[in-house]
């Protein structure tokens, strides 16, 4: 909050928000809700590989909404305007791709394994 408030003055400002795109729930998650507070915290499960669609779409987004700083565009990218003409993504298509695919439920132990050989283990009711 220091940084913040050195940043921008008297005027009001409230805590961060975090958002981690991440296939996997990681330590950094756990860190960011001790840190900031669960209700400060979104964790993106998206689909492994499917961050680039992620952020394409949030591009197409963020531009359409003339949410962008031009000035600092032309004077830090080249060819913004054709690279967003090129990767333009809908947050629907988004949604689509970066949707989980549904894992199935692992066996329950006493049942077998799909692995000849293998046993569920009773800890943790995966396959060994």
């Amino acid at each position: 909050m220091d940084k913040k408030k050195a940043e921008f003055g008297s005027e009001p400002v409230a805590r961060a928000k975090v958002v981690i795109v991440d296939p996997r729930r990681t330590v950094t998650v756990n860190a960011c809700e001790v840190e900031a507070g669960k209700e400060n915290v979104m964790h993106l499960a998206i689909n492994s590989g499917s961050d680039l669609a992620l952020f394409n779409a949030w591009l197409t987004y963020i531009a359409s909404k003339g949410w962008t700083d031009k000035a600092f565009i032309d004077a830090s990218t080249k060819n913004f305007d054709k690279a967003r003409a090129a990767n333009n993504v809908s947050l629907d298509e988004a949604a689509r791709i970066t949707r989980p695919h549904p894992r199935p439920d692992p066996p329950i132990c006493g049942m077998d394994c799909p692995a000849e050989g293998r046993q569920c283990t009773p800890a943790n009711h995966v396959c060994l």
